[in-house]
């Protein structure tokens, strides 16, 4: 947004420039006022322009390779539990110097807003207390306060308590029947709006002047074709004077007295200088091009003035920041060629930090991991003689090296990563299938403009795996509309590098084409997968998304009332993922924090299923959240299953958890006790017992410690102190603690003694 207000600003202060020192003295009026409300116009439009050209896919026959086909169905709102955060310390948030300017700009431009439509307040109460004759195409409005003449669309406002000689009435009427009649009031709206919109370009500002000076020019230029010009001037010097004006109005009485005598009196210009209009159109283009340049490169320049930041020590924040803002400039980009240029300067950076912090490579790969996964962007690290390199998961252009033979089928066809440690070939393809299987429905989703539109349909697509595994010439051979052909493709761009396929035992690229059915199945959505070869654990499995009785956590069934008994079913739910679930020592090594999201299926008997992770962050999180969910099935209680139409039925449940690094720096009131970080247990106590857990408000801690003179500390999960005091005895049996100035979530109970600490989590519910 600030870039688009900056770029507007430019060309506008082009055109201006060129209306200023070549044209404001002609006396081509009506031209004049076609420039000035026609420049900034096409200003909006100059920085969305883009000259990179794209070249079209070369077409492939229609006998490629055919995967097996993909149903895509649409999901209604699934049940989704609340979302878990796994928090080990605290945070804090910073406001970017974007989003404080953009806060500003709003601001302003809403001030700017209510001035405007104050002004017309101003005239709307004017002509309401007003009486009012209509004469011909044009309303007089006789007011009863002291202002100038002025007209507004086809009202002239007139001041009784004003008395001009009829002669001078008749001129100004004249004057301002002109502005009437050339509608220069819609030129003044347009100005206005765009002057709240463009309001930190000074040059939207001397357009709205210059364009009411064209306007006094034309008015005047009306009255003086039966009025002599010195008889005029005369009545503008005589009767010039101050008075209440309205801004959105024009008035006979203009400031700009000495341009407007200038203006009359200036002998008409040639038509010959009516070619100096044509100037515009170069400076146009020319502007446009270095836009559109600006922008192909942007992504190159912006990192190679921010190379210099990573001078010193390794700094983790501050290279992730970094790395954030690189990897986020991919997605900025719509076009193959941006892409590339992208793509070459996150290459620069990741190569320059592996180089400069040869000791962190590790982090750095981790974190560009973590970064491309959260924001969807299809780049990896694959390593080369020791060293991380970036590639790319795919390639949008159509980059086919001339004379290259792209084979149809092959000895050994390509596969999808994932399944290479396994020997036998047939596991290995039955593997490799299902891994494709559960990319595509990991990610894909149904359009909501096919969904609303009730589209369904095979959408077609067709890709070539290259030599070195990559994808490219991704190409629809068959859409259905509705967005779907887009939605493919997105999801396709996403795909990871493959196996090659091989010809002979030399790795060759290889074209595929890739059906995707899109298909509504009425109220009760399934997920449905045609091929039992490739999904045996789903085979003839119905799975319901939402069902009349929603599964629960056990441990609630004696609670008559239901609302209540899932309340209790989902507390109890948190408390075992809040005891279970901890904080990958990976992930918070790496600096990785994020939304991950598992799915699984509550089968009809309450066992968790099929659990697979649709949203993934790395850093050993996936495997964290997936043992979580399937030590629900070791517990001596299964899920209560859900049930349709009174019989218990598989049910599936998608579970978000958030992991959230903050800051661990202790305040001035954590310096005797710096418990915001929860760590291993050292302290080994011989007794300890909190309850109720979780709590309302208020709980009781028995505890036995080896010695006295310990400190216990609470914090929440946003790393604040809620209570500290020292334990001055061995056994203490600490009643009705108040706690409830913690945030609700997860508390930290921290013990420490001597160096060594003790921590226990409870759970504070609101």
């Amino acid at each position: 947004m600030i870039n688009y207000l900056f770029e507007v600003t430019l060309a506008m202060g082009v055109c201006y420039a060129i209306y200023a020192l070549w044209l404001r003295n002609e006396t081509f009026f009506q031209l004049n006022r076609w420039y000035l409300l026609g420049t900034p116009a096409i200003c909006l439009l100059v920085p969305l322009c883009d000259f990179s050209m794209l070249g079209d896919s070369p077409n492939q026959e229609p006998t490629a390779m055919v995967l097996d086909p993909i149903v895509v169905t649409v999901q209604q709102l699934e049940q989704s539990l609340e979302e878990i955060v796994v928090t080990p310390v605290a945070t804090t948030s910073t406001l970017s110097i974007q989003s404080i300017l953009l806060w500003i700009y709003g601001i302003v431009a809403i001030g700017l807003l209510l001035r405007f439509g104050f002004g017309l307040w101003q005239i709307f109460r004017l002509a309401r207390r007003s009486r009012i004759v209509k004469h011909g195409q044009y309303f007089l409005a006789y007011t009863d306060q002291i202002h100038l003449p002025f007209s507004f669309f086809n009202f002239l406002f007139w001041s009784e308590k004003i008395d001009f000689p009829k002669e001078e009435q008749e001129k100004i009427l004249e004057h301002e029947l002109s502005h009437i009649r050339g509608g220069h009031s819609i030129d003044v709206l347009l100005l206005e709006l765009l002057c709240v919109f463009l309001w930190c370009s000074p040059f939207i500002f001397l357009y709205k002047k210059s364009l009411r000076n064209v306007h006094e020019y034309l008015a005047d230029a009306a009255v003086l074709r039966d009025t002599p010009t010195q008889y005029y001037g005369r009545l503008l010097l005589k009767q010039f004077q101050s008075g209440s004006q309205i801004a959105l109005a024009h008035h006979f009485f203009h400031s700009q007295l000495k341009n407007r005598i200038i203006m009359m009196t200036k002998n008409k210009s040639s038509h010959r200088a009516r070619l100096k209009y044509l100037a515009i159109i170069p400076a146009l283009l020319l502007m446009t091009f270095i836009l559109s340049s600006k922008n192909m490169l942007s992504g190159i320049s912006d990192h190679s003035e921010e190379l210099a930041l990573f001078d010193g020590d390794f700094d983790k924040e501050k290279v992730r920041q970094q790395l954030v803002k690189a990897i986020s400039y991919y997605n900025n980009e719509n076009t193959a060629l941006h892409q590339e240029k992208a793509f070459k300067s996150i290459a620069e950076l990741t190569t320059q930090l592996t180089t400069q912090y040869p000791d962190h490579v590790n982090e750095i790969v981790q974190m560009t991991k973590g970064i491309a996964s959260d924001l969807k962007v299809p780049i990896t690290f694959t390593w080369a003689e020791g060293a991380a390199r970036l590639v790319r998961t795919h390639d949008h252009a159509s980059s086919n090296d001339a004379g290259e033979q792209i084979f149809k089928v092959v000895e050994e066809m390509p596969q999808f990563p994932g399944c290479e440690q396994i020997s036998n070939a047939d596991e290995r393809k039955t593997c490799a299938q299902r891994a494709l299987l559960k990319h595509i429905y990991s990610n894909i989703k149904y359009p909501v403009k096919a969904r609303d539109n009730d589209i369904e349909g095979v959408v077609l697509l067709n890709f070539i795996v290259r030599e070195d595994g990559m994808i490219s010439n991704l190409n629809i051979k068959k859409d259905i509309g509705g967005g779907c052909g887009e939605e493919v493709l997105r999801v396709a761009r996403l795909m990871p590098q493959w196996i090659p396929g091989k010809q002979k035992g030399e790795p060759v690229a290889v074209e595929f084409n890739l059906p995707v059915k899109f298909r509504l199945d009425g109220e009760s959505k399934t997920i449905i997968v045609k091929d039992k070869n490739t999904a045996d654990d789903l085979a003839d499995m119905e799975v319901f998304q939402v069902v009349e009785e929603m599964p629960r956590f056990p441990g609630c069934e004696d609670i008559a009332d239901k609302a209540a008994r899932d309340q209790c079913a989902r507390k109890k739910m948190l408390e075992f993922i809040y005891g279970t679930l901890t904080y990958p020592k990976a992930a918070k090594e790496a600096n990785i924090e994020g939304m991950t999201v598992v799915r699984f299926v509550v089968d009809k008997e309450g066992n968790i299923v099929n659990p697979e992770m649709i949203r993934s962050i790395g850093g050993g999180t996936d495997e964290v959240v997936l043992e979580t969910v399937l030590k629900m099935n070791e517990m001596e209680e299964r899920w209560i299953p859900g049930k349709q139409k009174g019989k218990a039925v598989n049910v599936v449940y998608n579970l978000p958890v958030k992991f959230k690094l903050v800051d661990d720096t202790p305040t001035e009131a954590q310096v005797e006790a710096p418990v915001t970080k929860p760590v291993e247990n050292t302290l080994q106590l011989n007794k300890f017992d909190l309850y109720p857990n979780p709590s309302a408000g208020k709980i009781n801690i028995d505890l036995e410690l080896p010695e006295a003179g310990a400190i216990l500390a609470i914090t929440d999960m946003n790393g604040k102190l809620v209570h500290q005091q020292k334990l001055s005895a061995q056994q203490m049996k600490i009643t009705d603690l108040d706690v409830s100035s913690a945030a609700a979530g997860p508390l930290f109970i921290n013990i420490l003694h001597k160096g060594k600490s003790f921590t226990y989590k409870a759970i504070l519910q609101k």
